[in-house]
């Protein structure tokens, strides 16, 4: 270990010019002012899907804490939790807390998939797994009426049903005019944004606390009120950002480990640099390409070669066999989605060579899917011979069980808009007398004699689990809550960075044509941030952070999320860390292979053990050669 640590030291002075710790920005609150409220986990239930027989042992509940940290008599907000709890007869004391990305997500909707991603860890060590403040299941922000106008990167599905204007094609980078995307940004975006800041602060939530600094303070709070002494944490993308937060301004708060998946350190201007990322993932792939002996005798010098492509495409389209051209665009957009089509990966060095002879095979194969089509499994015998299990609705509550009857019966109704209904209730006072008047409407005797027959205390549960409904579905269409992302991203991200500095870092590529469309996309951001009540965090949040807790970087070689480069930023200033580079992986290295979990769950089993990671020798790219 004492090796390690001077090697790293000696980096810390040759790399950043700095010799001791960034002193931290907060952790002085009293984080024992919360108050723990255990539940039996029915906030989990999604609709008449209740995944709870499936998770095994787990506990649930919420943690009340105060919304500014700094003023704890003040507002007070819920944090929703799950522990899956360890599945080991003797489990160690120290839970893995997990820290999700986004921001603005809820893993707490997801939770089965974690389970499933996080099983081996599970083995040893309970699982913490909670909704950031903000997101659906911890006092969620919400503006739904405006979440597929204001997100990010949307499908057009999403932004054409929104009402959204579908954007025209994107600019080439030497043409792109900073001040003139960000002038019709604000004239598009401007005002949803002040009409969905409106609605998340109607009941006085304070849009400058939801940030990385509350969070950790949240994270800490939760860990000591669920009784751990020790934790360790995993995090993935933000969630990174968040952990390395916590090791900035907690240090002392009994952190045992850290492992960062797909890093996104504080101190990358990551919106100057996202025209990075869909470049970085293609430069890196040319590379293996010409460290593997075979394929580079099959494909020599692709970077050149692929720029040269480009220029030909532009001139001269090629015909595809489904009747659409193949120009210069078309093979920019396959490119800029590998990071999100791993598989494609080893083909791409022989769909450049094809498409030089103006062949379009695997080109389409790759575009439309279809290349890596798998035929259906035929259903087991066993399936249709299952016996049918009990109706689960029946172990409900009242009152999830009266909003279930009411979607069946809007659903029921000719145009049936459950949503809408659902969202008009949730504006009316939450009172006994409107839920009856809505009912009423539906013609529905049973279930206005069920709501009648509520206590009062299930009414007010009807009207949570409405507004759990209604964020539901707006985390299934937008993928994030919009109010919170904006919060942290327009406190700690935009206000240090610039459109401009965006668009020059753009054309500087070594292949600026890589960053087409990016700038347009993000003009957005730094458009509703402009007038966004987010506070703006301090300087010192913007520095790299170090730290000596034990810590593994996981980097995906073709992460278009958050570079290589990013994971590598991050490492320079951890003199306890470990740094693995997962080939065929991209953002969220854990949930691309089997590998990538042993190699974690070996890490935090013994953080200072060295870690065998020879596992990811066999996952290279199988490169597609000429025949």
């Amino acid at each position: 270990m004492s090796s390690r640590r001077t090697l790293f030291l000696l980096c810390l002075v040759l790399l950043v010019g700095i010799v001791g710790p960034v002193q931290g920005t907060a952790g002085a609150q009293d984080l024992s002012a919360v108050e723990l409220e255990p539940n039996d986990c029915e906030f989990l239930v999604q609709g008449a899907e209740d995944p709870r027989p499936r998770l095994g042992d787990i506990s649930c509940g919420t943690l009340d804490v105060p919304e500014n940290w700094n003023e704890p008599e003040g507002r007070r907000i819920q944090i929703g939790y799950a522990v899956l709890e360890a599945t080991g007869e003797a489990p160690e004391a120290d839970p893995i807390v997990f820290l999700a990305g986004g921001p603005g997500t809820s893993p707490l909707t997801s939770i089965e998939a974690y389970a499933s991603i996080f099983a081996p860890l599970r083995e040893t060590r309970d699982i913490v797994i909670f909704d950031q403040r903000g997101a659906r299941l911890s006092s969620p922000l919400r503006c739904e009426d405006y979440s597929a106008v204001l997100g990010v990167d949307l499908p057009p599905e999403v932004t054409e049903a929104a009402g959204v204007p579908p954007a025209g094609p994107p600019s080439d980078a030497a043409d792109l005019d900073a001040e003139a995307l960000l002038q019709a940004a604000r004239e598009q975006f401007g005002p949803a944004a002040q009409a969905c800041v409106a609605e998340a602060t109607a009941k006085g939530a304070d849009l400058s606390q939801y940030n990385s600094i509350s969070n950790a303070n949240d994270v800490v709070a939760l860990v000591k009120a669920l009784g751990y002494d020790a934790y360790n944490l995993y995090s993935i993308s933000y969630g990174t950002r968040l952990a390395l937060e916590v090791m900035r301004s907690h240090p002392e708060s009994g952190l045992r480990s850290v492992v960062l998946d797909s890093t996104y350190p504080p101190e990358i201007p990551s919106y100057e640099q996202f025209p990075l990322e869909p470049h970085e993932v293609v430069i890196q792939l040319f590379a293996d390409c010409q460290r593997d002996a075979i394929c580079a005798a099959a494909y020599s010098d692709l970077q050149n070669r692929f720029v040269a492509l480009l220029a030909q495409l532009r001139e001269q389209p090629i015909g595809a066999a489904d009747g659409r051209s193949v120009s210069d665009r078309e093979l920019i957009a396959v490119m800029q989605t590998l990071g999100g089509n791993i598989q494609a990966v080893p083909y791409v060095p022989a769909m450049i060579a094809e498409l030089e002879r103006g062949e379009t095979t695997t080109f389409e194969g790759i575009a439309s899917g279809s290349l890596f089509d798998v035929p259906d499994a035929e259903a087991s015998p066993e399936a249709d011979e299952a016996t049918p299990t009990e109706d689960p609705i029946a172990s409900f509550s009242p009152s999830r069980q009266l909003v279930l009857g009411m979607e069946s019966a809007i659903l029921a109704q000719p145009d049936g808009n459950v949503h809408q209904v659902l969202r008009e209730l949730d504006s009316l006072p939450h009172t006994r007398q409107s839920l009856l008047d809505v009912i009423g409407r539906m013609e529905q005797p049973e279930l206005l004699a069920a709501a009648d027959a509520l206590s009062d205390t299930d009414v007010e549960q009807v009207f949570s689990v409405i507004e759990q409904e209604i964020t539901l579905a707006d985390v299934r269409t937008v993928g994030v809550s919009v109010p919170q992302f904006y919060s942290i991203e327009c406190n700690e991200r935009i206000p240090f960075q610039s459109l401009a500095d965006m668009v020059t870092f753009a054309q500087d590529l070594a292949i600026p044509e890589l960053a087409l469309g990016v700038p347009e996309t993000f003009a957005k951001v730094f458009a509703i941030c402009e007038s966004w009540p987010s506070g703006r965090a301090s300087d010192e949040t913007q520095q790299r952070i170090w730290s000596s807790v034990a810590t593994l970087v996981l980097a995906g070689a073709y992460d278009n999320l958050t570079p290589v480069s990013w994971n590598k930023s991050a490492f320079t200033t951890l003199p306890n860390g470990v740094f693995v580079l997962a080939p065929m992986a991209g953002h969220g290295v854990i949930t691309f292979s089997s590998c990538a979990q042993d190699v974690a769950t070996a890490f935090v089993t013994d953080p200072f053990e060295p870690l065998d990671a020879t596992c990811f020798e066999e996952l290279t790219p199988d490169w597609a050669l000429p025949a």
